[in-house]
């Protein structure tokens, strides 16, 4: 019984009365479906990903039961670290075998749907995480989401202080809307990361919106992502009109231009080979 996902609008963070806060943690969204002792697990946009992560597949509930919450994965350190999360995401199952030593996922439940047959959507959310914490079992990969009442700036600050991914604030009287993005109800607020001095486009897609980013490392200079978000149409417009005149080497699907337009960016965090996740541009640097 797989339920499509709320979802969440991006916002500074902010202190409520009438909001409660989460840490936002660095996997993907998953729901839990437990029904006659059987867990089935699901993805947001609905693929079954149940036999990729075996080790979440203890009945953590004597009743039926629909959960959401995120899948993550933990570093050496104990941190969750989203390329970890995702290499487990695109394994085959049938090669993989889950030892301690391996990756190790953990799914964090912070709401609950459904239980004994239950609707449990047009309840408040502070009931259904009372009933969250009464009726759903914690084992070592399987844990409940924590959460603090009205102090969501302070939150924040310990989150980002940690590297860490941002908060979640959610009324605590909302009710559960399926599917659907609310502008009053949900907020993520994102911890990123700014560059305003080294960062040069270095080369953009041929048939769809991409601009490649370099940084600068001495005398040569290192790719270290794409731009796929945040320039106006006017900005995209004056980069063409001037990379036109930059450009290196023509392939297929893409051009490469010589690396002498600067941009700041934000950024989420940085994977394996100091690639920039998700670089954002927020404007040109002159």
């Amino acid at each position: 019984m797989f339920i499509s996902p709320m979802l969440m609008t991006e916002k500074e963070p902010f202190t409520h009365p009438e909001y409660l806060y989460e840490p936002k943690f660095d996997g993907f969204r998953l729901i839990v479906v437990q029904i006659n002792g059987e867990i089935t697990l699901y993805t947001r946009h609905g693929t079954n990903v149940t036999e990729k992560f075996k080790e979440l597949l203890t009945p953590i509930c004597d009743y039926d039961f629909v959960a959401d919450g995120e899948l993550i994965a933990l570093n050496d350190n104990g941190m969750d670290q989203f390329n970890l999360v995702m290499s487990r995401f695109h394994s085959n199952p049938y090669k993989y075998h889950f030892n301690q030593n391996s990756i190790k996922c953990q799914a964090v439940l912070f709401d609950l749907l459904m239980f004994d047959h239950r609707d449990l959507t047009p309840l408040p959310l502070l009931e259904r995480k009372d009933l969250l914490k009464r009726h759903i079992k914690e084992t070592p990969h399987v844990k409940r989401m924590s959460f603090v009442l009205e102090r969501g700036e302070d939150l924040f600050k310990a989150v980002q202080s940690k590297n860490m991914e941002g908060c979640v604030a959610k009324r605590i009287d909302s009710k559960y809307e399926v599917n659907k993005r609310t502008k009053t109800a949900w907020f993520k607020n994102i911890a990123w990361n700014y560059n305003d001095s080294d960062i040069y486009i270095s080369g953009f897609r041929n048939k769809e919106f991409g601009w490649f980013i370099s940084q600068k490392e001495g005398d040569k200079f290192r790719p270290v992502g794409t731009i796929e978000f945040g320039p106006s149409p006017e900005e995209k417009k004056a980069f063409y009109s001037t990379a036109k005149q930059l450009i290196v080497k023509e392939y297929k699907d893409k051009v490469i231009i010589e690396p002498v337009i600067r941009a700041k960016i934000k950024h989420r965090n940085t994977v394996p080979g100091q690639m920039l996740r998700t670089p954002i541009f927020l404007e040109f640097v002159l």
